[in-house]
């Protein structure tokens, strides 16, 4: 969606400093949900789906031996040497030999990755002509989940009703790795315990892992990106969002890192095709893997969310992309090297002004508020209840009006620019290795912002530490008032921006940094020296907030006395609806699909409007080959669902009635971008590119043919 895939170069400093030592980090309506497989014909009952149209089986979705639908749905994973894969988007097995398709904005930091000033796979696209020019994937892979089972009992053994909190998250931890550890050594590939329900339930995910994955087609950036960020997130729609991968193995059938020798992997189920198209109401449904979503969070965390949150990293991606920009205006490789980290930032941008936006549009905060009312209500009008449930929400809202001044130090130390990002490594003890790797990264994140951007990131954490109470201020900023707050940054800061410094940092001991008579080193060692105090403090109130969200979720359990599904936590999900268009405002209403008619009248010849002339020129023509549909007489580019997605579903395949791809899930709407809050029928909205554009696409301008007669298309 967008790019779901998160902050590249934000992760890559995370990675570099994991050895460090650092800051801590309603009703459902038909449609709505993010369902887990297993749940199909249970909490899901089968008969729901099926009086909407589906003509499959809970078997269908779900099997133990990988015949179902689970076997040919994928994770997209990026893999790192001392840390769990972290996963950024859905894919699916779409033939016999392992041939994969996703959305091209799920595959472009491996496209990026592989494109040279001479060779720009991301402006130009690339095609394999043959099984050996498909060109493999470093650091980035696929994973099928073979195992889903429901594990509560086991992980919760040992915990009794007057268990803490505390000594709970201790047992939890104790049993899940107990577990973990001999599912292991069963299945040899990587294990993982998901926590669902805050904590009411335990889910064991096992996962076959391909870290041999190989490009194979990817279109022209002008169709797989066509409208850019102009366009990101907005309906209508006329994006190419796709890209094809194929995964490998060794010759013997077992999964291995990359050689050339290695064979592509034979699935043991793989999506069909369906040209047949759909009308409006048609049953669809998506399987993937959604990244977060906090339908179940309180008035006061999104309050949070609103007021401090999203707009201070507005603000600080605004001054980040600003500068990436900027080193690549007169350098061609530099401005290569930045594409996908820009792509990326850009993307999370529009998402939090889209959140910021919506949940003052939609009142969410004062939505819930009624709805928290009604349930304090019900849990009042019952002695035993309230004795059980009626501290929760003012335990919560007391915890959240609790000074935040981890926050500040989080912003300093973490933020999408952490200025004294590199006064952490000499409080550790990293490897030379990682010392020079952490240098670099800190180096370019710092690069990002000129002078007054830097002094802009410390004012604001200074006048955040004013606003907290007298006696509960950060004690590093005594001295820095609203009256010479200006005059203090200048001393701290002086001009120019010394970035050499940074590696002078990272490579002194505790003691020269403790000694040092450096305005910005002192700051720094003094609010380093707050860190575990600060963290002392953060781990308390997440134990506390960990605490009543638990008590929470039982509570508002028994008040909706129906069955639920769990936040998205980016394990494998299902959710369905129907083909449907909506209304964002008065007097508008927008159709559940759109047209080559669209590409020709957002035409410009530039970014981001610049398809190729070739598409142009067929589009013109109405040359839609067998692709085209014959009721609308056109080729659908991109349609809507009313189906429940959020970031990770990127690359999801949407499926018919019989489980055939009828397209790929790649974006949400606009309007509904709060959805990760709470899901809204009247609005929310999957954007989908159509499979047959992708096939016309495919076919008439990549010129793959070969895909084309490799894959199962149906028309019936």
């Amino acid at each position: 969606m967008g790019t779901i895939d998160m902050k590249r170069w934000i992760l890559l400093f995370v990675v570099l400093l994991g050895a460090i030592p650092f800051l801590h980090h309603p009703a459902v309506d038909a449609d709505e949900g993010m369902w887990l497989p297993t749940s199909i014909g249970h909490d899901l009952p089968i008969e729901t789906l099926r009086e909407m149209g589906c003509e499959l089986g809970p078997e269908d979705f779900w099997s133990t031996d990988g015949t179902g639908l689970n076997g040919a749905v994928l994770q997209v994973c990026q893999f790192f040497p001392d840390r769990p894969p972290f996963g950024f988007g859905s894919a699916t097995f779409v033939s016999s030999k392992g041939l994969i398709l996703t959305n091209h904005h799920v595959a472009y930091d491996a496209t990026a990755a592989a494109s040279t000033p001479e060779h720009n796979y991301v402006e130009n696209g690339f095609q394999a002509a043959t099984f050996a020019d498909e060109i493999p994937i470093e650091g980035q892979g696929v994973r099928l989940t073979t195992r889903f089972e429901d594990v509560t009992k086991i992980i919760l053994e040992g915990v009794a009703e007057d268990t803490t909190f505390d000594e709970r998250r201790k047992i939890v931890a104790r049993n899940i790795q107990a577990l973990v550890d001999k599912v292991e050594k069963e299945v040899h590939d990587f294990v993982e315990v998901k926590e669902m329900y805050s904590g009411r339930a335990y889910y064991l995910c096992a996962y076959d892992t391909f870290k041999d994955i190989r490009i194979v087609n990817v279109p022209p950036r002008s169709i797989g990106e066509y409208g850019g960020d102009i366009d990101n997130w907005i309906w209508p729609r006329h994006t190419g969002d796709y890209s094809y991968l194929r995964a490998y193995v060794a010759p013997d059938g077992s999964r291995a890192e990359y050689s050339k020798d290695n064979v592509p992997f034979e699935p043991k189920r793989w999506a069909k095709l369906s040209i047949a198209g759909w009308k409006p109401g048609s049953f669809c449904f998506i399987m993937g893997y959604p990244g977060r979503t906090f339908r179940f969070r309180t008035s006061y965390s999104l309050d949070y969310r609103q007021r401090e949150y999203y707009p201070s990293q507005i603000k600080a991606l605004k001054q980040a992309i600003a500068r990436l920009e900027e080193q690549g205006e007169n350098d061609e490789a530099v401005r290569l090297k930045n594409a996908s980290e820009i792509k990326s930032l850009a993307n999370t941008l529009k998402n939090f002004e889209g959140m910021r936006d919506g949940l003052k549009a939609t009142h969410l905060v004062e939505r819930k508020r009624e709805m928290e009312a009604r349930f304090q209500e019900w849990v009042d009008a019952d002695p035993e209840r309230k004795a059980k449930w009626g501290h929760i929400l003012s335990d919560i809202a007391a915890s959240y009006s609790a000074p935040n001044r981890q926050a500040i130090l989080a912003r300093l130390f973490q933020g999408p620019v952490p200025l004294l990002a590199a006064y952490t490594l000499p409080m550790g003890n990293p490897s030379p290795q990682q010392t020079e790797g952490a240098i670099a990264a800190i180096s370019n994140i710092v690069g990002q912002l000129d002078l007054n951007g830097q002094r802009d990131i410390l004012a604001t954490a200074v006048r955040s530490n004013l606003a907290l109470p007298r006696d509960q201020r950060l004690g590093a900023f005594e001295g820095i008032t609203a009256d010479n707050l200006d005059e203090k940054i200048a001393e701290l800061l002086p001009a120019p921006l010394d970035r050499a410094h940074i590696a002078e940092i990272a490579k002194m001991s505790r003691d020269e940094l403790s000694s040092s008579e450096k305005p910005l080193d002192k700051l720094a060692w003094r609010l380093l020296e707050a860190i575990p105090q600060v963290n002392r403090a953060y781990s308390e109130f997440g134990a506390r907030i960990g605490a009543l969200r638990l008590e929470l979720s039982e509570a508002m359990a028994a008040f909706r006395n129906q069955p639920e599904y769990p936040d998205a936590n980016s394990t494998l999900r299902l959710t369905y609806g129907t083909v449907k268009g909506y209304s964002p405002r008065d007097a508008v209403e927008y159709i559940h699909y759109t047209s080559p008619r669209g590409v020709l009248e957002k035409n410009t010849g530039k970014k981001p409007f610049d398809a190729p002339e070739k598409q142009l020129e067929l589009f013109r023509a109405k040359d839609w080959g067998r692709w085209g549909d014959p009721d609308l007489n056109t080729l659908p580019l991109d349609f809507l669902s009313d189906t429940d997605i959020t970031g990770g579903n990127s690359g999801s395949s949407i499926m018919n009635a019989k489980g055939e791809m009828i397209g790929l899930a790649f974006d949400g709407n606009y309007e509904a971008m709060t959805s990760d809050y709470q899901f809204m029928p009247e609005i929310t909205r999957t954007i989908n590119v159509d499979i047959r554009y992708v096939l016309w696409s495919t076919e008439k301008i990549d010129g793959m043919r070969r895909l084309i007669e490799e894959m199962d298309i149906v028309n019936d």
